[in-house]
């Protein structure tokens, strides 16, 4: 047995969008291209560009239209002002010749301490035949970030204090649905891939407290939860991870036949 690995984000999405329940909590996604792009921009006022394999964050575009047929494009730390006669120049310009992108409906973050946006990890383990919810974390962006990654500068905190401090007030209500999107996820993918058990699931909340599904990592990263200080928690999830991989072994690439090892602090 092995431990299977995906890089696809759009494989993932497409899965996903095939279950009625959570459909509605996943962000309009299309494939890249100019066309797709103008039409999410006439229906969105924020658009993300992403890699299809891309990892923490790196090379995200994120487009926002303003008055005057002015766009606003942000790529890592650079931000500029585009006229819309020069928006898919400046976008061909960011993106990789040799890259896959999709464009995606950009979500309307919460955001808490001085503005900035955040979302939330979800730590998701199968370690014999059922998914267990092992611990999850918010990710607050770092200053002048958009996106929340920790190589991008994000920082940990308890999700239930992000929560209260952004001023929801029906925490248990989205802590249940956050909790019922993940198992679901888990179990709508396991369908699809065989041999999953390890799952890194991004989710947001809106403005509104809408609870979005963003994103499902195969390989996820735990130093958001070595960093968060719950003892108990990174405790349950390193030792539920060392169990899986002395167990399973190795990680195959989905879609490949490279087989590599698994490693913790990807």
């Amino acid at each position: 047995m092995a431990i299977r690995k995906i890089n696809n984000k759009m494989e993932k999405s497409e899965v996903l969008l095939t279950d009625p329940i959570l459909q509605p909590h996943i962000p309009e996604t299309h494939w890249y291209s100019p066309k797709t792009f103008w039409m999410m921009l006439g229906i969105y006022p924020t658009v993300f560009i992403k890699p299809n394999t891309g990892l923490r964050g790196s090379g995200i575009i994120r487009v926002q239209r303003l008055k005057s047929k002015m766009f606003e494009v942000r790529f890592d730390d650079k931000v500029k002002k585009v006229p819309q006669s020069d928006l898919i120049t400046e976008v061909t310009q960011l993106i990789e010749p040799d890259m896959q992108y999709f464009v995606q409906e950009g979500i309307n973050l919460a955001t808490v301490y001085n503005g900035r946006p955040f979302d939330i990890r979800i730590i998701m383990h199968k370690p014999e035949n059922r998914w267990n919810l092992c611990g999850w974390v918010a990710k607050v962006a770092g200053p002048n970030q958009f996106v929340t990654n920790y190589a991008k500068g994000g920082k940990a905190f308890a999700l239930e204090k992000v929560l209260k401090d952004a001023g929801f007030k029906n925490i248990e209500k989205i802590l249940q649905t956050l909790g019922k999107i993940a198992h679901r996820t888990s179990h709508v993918l396991d369908k699809s891939f065989s041999d999953l058990r390890i799952l890194g699931i991004d989710a947001a909340l809106d403005k509104k407290g809408k609870v979005w599904f963003i994103e499902a990592n195969t390989r996820p990263g735990y130093n958001l939860f070595r960093d968060l200080g719950d003892q108990v928690m990174f405790h349950r999830i390193i030792t539920t991870h060392h169990y899986i991989h002395a167990k399973y072994k190795e990680v195959v690439a989905a879609s490949t036949s490279q087989v590599t090892a698994f490693n913790l602090e990807k």
